[in-house]
């Protein structure tokens, strides 16, 4: 038996790590203690080191309401389960009439399980996966005794060597048999195995055995059936042998995986098992140089298996979904052994392929792999006897395109040249390809580009230029293709000329990022008549200057410009207004006046890693729809007064890296910000606020000032923040709270004072706090509170007043708290607390956190005895069970030194 008692309610939660227990959910913790409190849906139990009799002691102790939690899986691992004869105690069932067990997933791993008893899972009425795997099981006659509604069944990595699919094939959808040390597989009722098979897809796991022979025994009387749906995985195991006796048996599978597990495809009888897809990869030295009948396959595999020659008559005018001959050595194959086939996939990437041209005769191919290989001159004969050819991979190769490469190609659809050394495209070289809507040519040596290269090209979407070595993007390079897409990120960029993108009325992303080209040169309409594009990066690009003159008849929604070397923007000469909605830069110098004056749509700016000399006044005038204004790891040595004058809109503003090292918010530095909901102000280094500091935030609805060094208030400092809900001082030198410090929230929901200095609390410092709902004040030093602290209150439901050093609590000054749920009072020096009256006199509460103060343990029994009662929590966030303690609680036993013989209060 454990040394404690487990007791979860459905308002508190816990893991025990050492012990027997801990419950697993899909909730997501916040930072706050008070959060990580509530109504729970548990998801799964998992226990790890513990034992049956344990294992239920615990189980049946949860004290969860069925209503409001829900168990799904049961997962134990790690414990001594040797010998399972009941997992749960029949004592306990009928003891309690619980229903604890009804789960739809057990699990049982790493518990050494050997011998498992017929009725053992009898009472998981609604289990319908088992996973036993990593045990030490050899015998399976208990599998015929599982529930009925199991339907899947996990074995893997245990000792079985003997396998009677009668027992248990017909009942189950999948069955896990991997790495065991079955031998010999024997079906050996296949009338039985055939009704298994008609119902529903079934898969069986086999691979990594060392299964070197396969028997299907004959059924009597015989009779001629088909069994469908079966995937079955042999894989990694050392097939030798396979026998049907005779059967008039077909089995048609719909998976048969052999992956490294043959060494002579002639000892598989395909023409009985009849396979929809086959796996034979990775069999090394495998032979097809003898016809073999796979017309009835839809799919086979045979990558990395050597293959060094094929039989031209084995797939020759039959059809396939997808054909895999990736890995091999089919380089000097010259004998058109796919002619007059109807091949939708083939795959002959790295097979060392130096020419295509012998190999498809006729051959109807819709997606062919060729990237990884030796191929080296594409001309107008290449694939001059495939038809249909829909998509074509020749990437990796060591290209040479001569004209009219892809001639024959006319339906093509996606065409990779990517990583091929290709240096040059000739005029003519993508003629044909009238069909052709993705072009990859990434990660090649091209320096130049015709201006009409890509004319032919009447349906492109996109094109990929990136990572090349283009310096010049000419004029009318992209001139009216319809065009969607076009990357050329990581090429040597020097100048972009005019008209360069001229007149591409579908393009929605450019991106340029990442040019090593020294001042790229973006001349006047370079990007002209653009009307629908989503976003232009130009990152890392060495710019010096940006503006306007870039854009004539252009809608651009995204323009980044991070990471150049901008000393500043210039959007005021423009004679149209842009229709930008985003827009990122990098400024290594001013921030002059409305600059940004043209770009009334404006909605969101972010400036990256900016090192702002002077922000003037009116910057962002006329940005009349700007919602965002952020500076991400950004440094300004100057702001002007009136430098925010002009953001009515915005509606939040994070100056963490902003006013770094202003000690002081002068008053009236947000008045204009109207519509501002969130401002944060952490990590600044503030030491005062003045009266006023916040005036025109009349919406404003999150301050953030944690992480500064703010030690006292002005009276007026909070004034005219009439609507403000949450309010963080977390982290800063507050020592004393009074009367009117928080003059004019009103309406404060959260106000978070942790990690302070604070020692007291003087009457009326909370007044103004009708509607507060949370107050935390932990890690401070608090030490007593008087009585009226907490007046008018009467909203607050959470109060965190955990890691201060209180020793007295006295009720009263409690009692203003009517709507009080959680109360956390852990890690503090309490040695009394008149729980009955708090319990009785707050009627709603939920939680109290009573942990890591100085109770006696007699005492300590005393209070978790009344909030027992009381259905309250008071579990431990990080429970103790090596000290003295109850239930993970820490507390003094005195009878330790009296010598006392017997515990009569549960205590370790």
């Amino acid at each position: 038996m454990s040394k404690f008692t487990l007791v979860v309610t459905t308002v508190s939660l816990f893991k025990i790590v050492l012990g027997i227990c801990f419950f697993e959910t899909s909730t997501t913790w916040d930072e706050d203690w008070y959060n990580q409190r509530g109504i729970i849906d548990f998801s799964s139990i998992i226990c790890h080191n513990t034992t049956v009799a344990d294992f239920t002691y615990e189980l049946f102790e949860l004290n969860v309401d069925r209503q409001e939690s829900t168990f799904l899986q049961l997962s134990i691992s790690y414990s001594n389960f040797s010998f399972i004869r009941y997992l749960i105690n029949p004592v306990h069932i009928h003891k309690n009439k619980k229903n604890y067990y009804d789960f739809s997933g057990l699990s049982l791993n790493y518990c050494g399980i050997e011998q498992i008893v017929k009725d053992a899972f009898k009472d998981f009425k609604n289990v319908t996966e088992i996973d036993l795997g990593y045990n030490e099981i050899n015998n399976l006659y208990f599998v015929s005794f599982l529930p009925a509604t199991v339907t899947k069944l996990n074995l893997t990595n245990n000792k079985i060597q003997n396998v009677n699919f009668d027992l248990f094939l017909n009942r189950l959808d999948a069955l896990d048999l991997s790495f065991n040390r079955i031998i010999r597989l024997v079906f050996n009722n296949l009338g039985l195995f055939g009704s298994w098979l008609r119902r529903v897809q079934k898969i069986l796991n086999l691979n990594n055995n060392n299964i070197t022979e396969i028997e299907f025994l004959p059924i009597f009387p015989p009779a001629a059936e088909s069994i469908n749906d079966l995937q079955l995985n042999l894989a990694n195991n050392n097939i030798l042998r396979v026998n049907f006796n005779n059967t008039l048996f077909t089995i048609q599978l719909k998976l048969l995986n052999l992956s490294n597990s043959l060494h002579n495809i002639e000892i598989f009888p395909f023409n009985l098992l009849l396979p929809n897809i086959l796996d034979v990869s990775d069999n090394v030295g495998l032979k097809l140089d003898k016809t073999y009948n796979f017309a009835f396959l839809n799919s086979i595999n045979f990558s990395n298996c050597s293959i060094d020659n094929i039989n031209s008559r084995i797939f020759q005018g039959n059809s396939y979904e997808y054909l895999n001959f990736s890995g091999n050595n089919l380089g000097l194959i010259k004998d058109a052994i796919f002619a007059e086939s109807y091949i939708q996939e083939l795959d002959l990437s790295y097979t060392k392929f130096k020419n295509v041209q012998y190999m498809f005769q006729n051959c109807k191919l819709n997606r062919l792999h060729l990237s990884g290989n030796n191929i080296t001159i594409l001309n107008s004969r290449s694939f001059i006897n495939v038809n249909e050819i829909l998509w074509l991979d020749l990437s990796f190769n060591n290209l040479t395109l001569y004209y009219n490469s892809f001639v024959n190609c006319k339906g093509l659809q996606f065409l990779n040249l990517g990583f091929s050394n290709i240096s040059s495209l000739k005029g003519s070289t993508f003629t044909g390809l009238t069909d052709l809507r993705v072009l990859n040519l990434q990660n090649n040596l091209l320096k130049n580009l015709e201006p009409k290269i890509f004319k032919p090209l009447i349906k492109i979407q996109t094109i990929n230029l990136s990572n090349n070595k283009l310096s010049i993007l000419a004029t009318q390079l992209f001139n009216s293709l319809p065009l969607k897409y076009i990357y050329l990120s990581g090429n040597q960029l020097e100048r972009i000329e005019s008209n360069a993108f001229c007149n591409i009325t579908q393009l929605k992303v450019i991106q340029i990022n990442n040019n090593t080209g020294e001042n790229l040169k973006i001349e006047n309409e370079a990007f002209y008549q653009l009307m629908n594009v989503n976003k232009l990066e130009l990152r890392n690009c060495n710019l010096t200057e940006f503006n306007a003159k870039y854009f004539s008849e252009t809608s651009i929604q995204n323009l980044d410009l991070r990471n150049n070397n901008l000393r500043h923007v210039d959007f005021t000469n423009h004679t149209e207004y842009i229709d930008l909605k985003e827009f990122d830069l990098t400024i290594k110098g001013d921030l002059k006046a409305k600059s940004f004056l043209k770009l009334i749509f404006l909605q969101k700016i972010t400036f990256w890693d900016s090192e702002i000399h002077n922000w003037e006044n009116r910057t962002f005038q006329g940005l009349f729809n700007l919602e965002t204004l952020n500076f991400k790891n950004s440094k300004i040595e100057h702001i002007c007064v009136g430098a925010l004058h002009g953001l009515f809109t915005v509606t939040q503003l994070d100056f963490q890296n902003i006013f770094r090292g202003k000690n002081k918010i002068h008053s009236c530095t947000f008045k204009t910000l109207h519509s501002l909901k969130f401002l944060n102000l952490s990590y600044i280094g503030l030491r005062n606020l003045e009266s006023l500091a916040f005036v025109g935030l009349e919406n404003l609805k999150e301050l953030n000032l944690k992480f500064n060094l703010i030690n006292c208030f002005e009276n007026l400092t909070f004034s005219g923040l009439d609507e403000l809900e949450v309010l963080n001082l977390s982290f800063n030198n507050l020592s004393n709270l009074k009367a009117d410090n928080f003059k004019g929230l009103n309406n404060l929901k959260v106000l978070n004072l942790n990690n302070n200095k604070i020692a007291e609390i003087n009457i009326g410092a909370f007044q103004t706090f009708p509607k507060l709902e949370t107050l935390s004040i932990s890690h401070n030093n608090l030490t007593k509170f008087k009585i009226g602290a907490f007046s008018h209150l009467q909203s607050l439901e959470t109060l965190n007043l955990e890691n201060n050093s209180i020793s007295n609590l006295l009720l009263e000054s409690l009692l203003p708290l009517t709507s009080l749920k959680v109360l956390n009072l852990e890690f503090n020096n309490l040695k009394t607390i008149g729980h009955i009256d708090i319990v009785y006199q707050f009627i709603n509460l939920r939680h109290m956190g009573i942990a890591n103060n100085k109770w006696k343990c007699d005492y300590l029994a005393d209070i978790l005895l009344i909030l027992k009662k009381r259905k309250i929590g008071y579990s431990a966030l990080y429970p103790n069970f090596l000290d003295d303690n109850i239930e993970g609680i820490r507390c003094i036993d005195v009878c330790k030194f009296l010598f006392c013989l017997q515990d009569t209060h549960g205590i370790n």
